[in-house]
């Protein structure tokens, strides 16, 4: 039960109780049982879960804001089950601002019809730009439509010979920058920026993605472990990097993330 992976995700409480509540295909029991120490804003992100009407349900008051609505970041999750059934359940607690412009919403012609009131103004606003809504943009900013420049994957070896040049702010969200694995881990723990790993979906896939319903378990039940998680951790989005790398038609260079070559 106490894998390499899990001790080294019990020694980065914050990260792992995040990267669980956004990567992991938490079930109802887990949900249930580890309720009050989740990151809900995450679950709610979390595109693993077998999303349901009940399940949506059973943790209405952990999935709504302060306003009593639903969590602007479950609108955009793609893995809810976007019905017309599933959306009458909640017709009071959407911001159909923000559901109005996904792509499912936009392309059924049922739901359009069925809820036309509610669509009218949002359809109306996107009318006014004369221009198709993108696909799909996650609520952390990460670009998903092939706008997001290649970059060359490095290898340990390139990164060995620059860590102390590195912006690891950056590096660590960026999934495209090395293949991310637990050997990588290992070797940069003492640089990774943890807080935005939290971001960084590869990395959680390739180091934790096989871990069992028992193993996480065993981190989310740990309360030494509990004791030491910290709920404000501030993140930054692919959005948030200098946005005149985008303008760059070809690969990025490491220069990229070179401290010395940051604005």
């Amino acid at each position: 039960m106490n894998t390499l992976e899990v001790q080294f995700l019990k020694k980065h409480p914050s990260y792992a109780f995040n990267a669980i509540s956004g990567f992991y295909p938490l079930n109802g029991e887990l949900l249930r049982k580890y309720r009050d120490v989740l990151f809900w804003d995450d679950v709610c992100e979390n595109e693993e879960i077998e999303w349901s009407t009940g399940l949506v349900q059973t943790f209405l008051k952990y999935l709504k804001d302060k306003k009593g609505k639903l969590n602007s970041i479950l609108h955009y999750n793609n893995k809810l089950p976007w019905s017309v059934e599933f959306i009458r359940h909640f017709e009071t607690l959407w911001y159909w601002d923000i559901l109005g412009e996904k792509s499912e919403i936009q392309n059924s012609l049922l739901i359009q019809r069925t809820f036309e009131k509610h669509l009218e103004p949002v359809n109306a606003w996107i009318a006014s730009l004369k221009r198709p809504i993108a696909n799909s943009v996650t609520v952390n900013g990460f670009l998903e439509n092939n706008h997001s420049p290649e970059i060359n994957a490095l290898s340990l070896g390139e990164i060995e010979m620059q860590k102390n040049s590195i912006d690891w702010i950056t590096f660590s969200v960026d999934e495209r920058t090395c293949n991310w694995d637990f050997q990588f881990l290992n070797a940069f723990e003492g640089f990774i920026d943890f807080s935005q790993l939290c971001g960084n979906r590869k990395a959680w896939v390739n180091c934790f993605g096989k871990l069992t319903v028992e193993e996480i378990d065993s981190i989310l039940g740990d309360r030494e472990v509990q004791e030491q998680v910290v709920y404000s951790i501030p993140q930054i989005a692919m959005s948030d990097i200098d946005k005149s790398h985008y303008e760059i038609p070809k690969c990025l260079t490491f220069d990229y993330f070179l401290v010395t070559n940051k604005k």
